[in-house]
C-alpha cells in the first residue's frame, strides 16, 4: 500500500515538473521569436533601402526579464522531475523489499 502511494505521488510530482519545464521553455521561445522577428524586420528594411527603419526600444530588457523568470521555472521543473523519479524508484524498492523488512 505504501509503495502504491509513493508511486502515485512520484507520478504527480513528475507531471507537475514536466508542465513547469514545458511552460518555461515555451515562454522563452516566445520571447526569442519576438526578438528575432523585430531584428529581421529592421535588417530587411535597412537592406532594401527604405527610409523608415523601425526601432524597437526596450525589447532586450523585456526579453532578458522573461528569460530570467523562465529559467527559474525550468530549474524548478527539473528539480520536481528528479524528485518524482526518486519517489518512483523508492516505490519500486519498497515493493520489492517489503516482504524482507
Amino acid at each position: 500500500m505504501l509503495a502504491t502511494i509513493i508511486a502515485v505521488a512520484g507520478g504527480l510530482v513528475c507531471t507537475g515538473g514536466s508542465i513547469m519545464t514545458a511552460y518555461g521553455a515555451n515562454n522563452t521561445l516566445k520571447a526569442l521569436r519576438s526578438s528575432l522577428g523585430a531584428h529581421d524586420l529592421t535588417i530587411t528594411r535597412y537592406v532594401t533601402g527604405q527610409h523608415i527603419v523601425p526601432l524597437f526600444a526596450g525589447l532586450p530588457r523585456q526579453t532578458e526579464k522573461a528569460m530570467a523568470h523562465d529559467a527559474k521555472l525550468v530549474k524548478g521543473g527539473v528539480k520536481l522531475l528528479v524528485a518524482g523519479f526518486i519517489l518512483q524508484t523508492l516505490s519500486v524498492l519498497f515493493s520489492s523489499l517489503w516482504p524482507y523488512l
